[in-house]
């Protein structure tokens, strides 16, 4: 996979969706994974873990804060 812009966002778009089961019309650009797609901080963090896997980076912890789609 390339890493454009739009193809990360995909792809991140995509592990939300399969990890938290929701309607992919849910999971737009500027919903709260919290807030709006009812992750727990569990959800979170498996979300947080595949998506270091995925794209080969580590996201820190103070980034988590203000967490949305």
């Amino acid at each position: 996979m390339g890493n454009s812009r739009a193809a990360v966002a995909g792809r991140v778009r995509e592990i939300i969706i399969e990890q938290l089961g929701v309607d992919a019309a849910m999971a737009v650009d500027d919903a709260s994974i919290v807030d709006d797609l009812c992750a727990d901080a569990l959800e979170l963090a498996q979300i947080v873990m595949m998506i270091e896997d995925e794209f080969d980076v580590e996201i820190q912890r103070l980034e988590l804060q203000s967490t949305s789609l």
